[in-house]
């Protein structure tokens, strides 16, 4: 007996090919992309009027989750040949706010170049015959780009994309996506989580006390090292043991988690106080303490103000007097005499937080831990 195909088996069944599953289709229908962002326009705009906006303040380069100038002068060249020869370079993404002003998603290294070679800070290194131009310069020795090739930098069309309508998490979101595969570094990633927590501690690495302190502070090590130290005080008590704190002085992912907590704490304002003051503390001293090392390590100046912290709680000493820089002093000499290299690891943090345990013990922050140990089931003692 011959077999039957399933078309002579079932007369309906084209048909019902043919029609689909009304079900399917009910459900297809149904289906919707949730959460997407309103559709961005694509323009051009002229060098010269991208130019304009950043001299006008009407481009925002810096929004909190944007990286740190990373190009070298040679890279940022290399751009300005690019744009000279007609090369493609990749669109800039703005985010466009109800002011008209534009805040750069992606994008800044390659605005920062053009704003610097049309101020004269950067020259055009024509990559044929390496012969270097200016666009602008007030020293005679540099040879000035020709007008003719000028306008035709001030006139090149740069393709850009604009967003409208954007929370600040949609920025930060697109920001993550377009820098996917690109190789941020571990600070600019912890620098841009966004909340309460990274907020106080971006306004305070970029202050007057942190930035004029000598130390590393290229592509977010300033915020780095801030947040490390405001992690360990406000998570950690010396009364607990070195043990417990070395983590949150060194560990990006313990400090991930602290900066992107649930529920986006605040940091209580005694807290900022305290902590404000522990770093101006420090900013003062300098260069006082140990003044024959230049340059402090990161972990080092992580280290200092914690000290400082608990120091300011228990000694009566004035910030400003050498007491308290001797104070400084004696724990930078106390950790120089254990660790040969200073870096962020354990090594580092163990002798570091020891010397805090053992030379600077808060009242209040004993009775915090032993009452955290009481809780744990373990017997509270007399103070």
């Amino acid at each position: 007996m011959a077999k039957r195909t399933r078309e002579e088996a079932d007369p309906a069944y084209e048909e019902d090919e043919l029609m689909g599953d009304p079900e399917d289709e009910e459900e297809a229908e149904e289906f919707e992309i949730q959460g997407a962002l309103k559709a961005p326009r694509a323009t051009t705009y002229s060098a010269s009027s991208l130019f304009n906006l950043i001299s006008q303040e009407q481009i925002i380069l810096d929004p909190e989750y944007q990286r740190d100038i990373v190009w070298t002068s040679a890279k940022q060249s290399n751009l300005i040949d690019s744009i000279m020869r007609n090369y493609y370079i990749p669109p800039i993404v703005f985010a466009t706010g109800d002011d008209e002003k534009k805040t750069c998603i992606d994008g800044k290294q390659r605005l920062t170049s053009i704003n610097l070679f049309m101020e004269g800070n950067l020259p055009f290194i024509d990559s044929v015959s390496k012969k270097r131009l200016w666009f602008r310069s007030s020293d005679p020795k540099n040879e000035i780009l020709p007008k003719k090739l000028k306008r035709q930098f001030e006139n090149r069309q740069i393709v850009c994309v604009e967003y409208t309508d954007l929370t600040v998490d949609n920025e930060h979101d697109i920001f993550s996506r377009v820098q996917n595969g690109v190789a941020l570094n571990q600070s600019e990633k912890l620098q841009a989580i966004l909340g309460n927590r990274n907020t106080f501690i971006r306004t305070l690495s970029q202050s007057d006390d942190v930035q004029g302190l000598p130390f590393e502070k290229k592509r977010g090590a300033d915020f780095r090292v801030i947040a490390h130290a405001a992690c360990t005080v406000m998570s950690w008590s010396p009364s607990a043991g070195a043990r417990q704190g070395q983590a949150c002085t060194n560990s990006h992912a313990i400090l991930g988690k602290w900066l992107a907590e649930a529920g986006n704490p605040e940091v209580p304002s005694a807290e900022r106080k305290r902590f404000r003051g522990a770093v101006r503390f420090i900013a003062s001293l300098n260069p006082q303490p140990m003044p024959q090392k230049r340059t402090i390590a990161p972990m080092e100046l992580v280290g200092m103000i914690i000290f400082a912290y608990y120091f300011m709680q228990t000694s009566e000493a004035d910030p400003a007097s050498a007491e308290a820089a001797q104070a400084v002093a004696r724990f930078r000499s106390a950790l120089h005499s254990k660790v040969t290299e200073i870096k962020m690891n354990y090594a580092c943090a163990m002798p570091m937080l020891q010397y805090i345990v053992d030379n600077v013990s808060p009242e209040e922050d004993a009775e915090k831990a032993q009452t955290t140990r009481t809780r744990r089931g373990v017997k509270k003692q007399k103070v």
